[in-house]
């Protein structure tokens, strides 16, 4: 009877597998640009704003800093947190941003190479899990 880590492992496989073919077929298209720099900025704002990642970290970092006295829930000192998070991503992303905009344009990377390792990375993440499958089927003692 297959375990739910084996059903996982081989839909990641079939998953890497088709990123990977996806990937190596789109590998001569170049990316379009058809937005402004000040799009761009406004996109990435709204992205950072929306992240589904940053509200369940937000959460739970609030929680512990109220939790453990640091700030009181219904302070000033809530206002000055929230708005420095605010800050304090939005400069994150802006460096990031900038530090990706200077490397794309220092080193010129072409989209094709970058886009035939991105295909090989999605492959190789495929076979890992092949051969972790056929090592916990065939070598592995129960």
């Amino acid at each position: 009877q297959m375990n739910l880590a084996t059903i996982i492992d081989w839909v990641m496989v079939v998953l890497f597998t088709v990123l990977g073919f996806v990937t190596w077929r789109n590998r001569n298209e170049q990316p379009s640009q058809d937005y402004s720099g000040k799009d761009s900025i406004r996109y990435g704002i709204i992205l950072g704003i929306v992240n589904p990642m940053q509200i369940p970290f937000w959460l739970i970092t609030g929680t512990y800093l109220i939790t453990h006295e640091w700030i009181e829930a219904s302070g000033f000192e809530l206002i000055v947190f929230s708005f420095g998070s605010a800050l304090g991503a939005f400069l994150c992303l802006y460096i990031y941003a900038k530090s990706a905009s200077y490397i794309k344009d220092k080193f010129a990377l072409s989209s094709k190479v970058i886009n035939k390792s991105i295909a090989v990375l999605f492959w190789s993440f495929a076979a890992y899990h092949i051969i972790k499958q056929i090592y916990l089927m065939f070598f592995k003692h129960h």
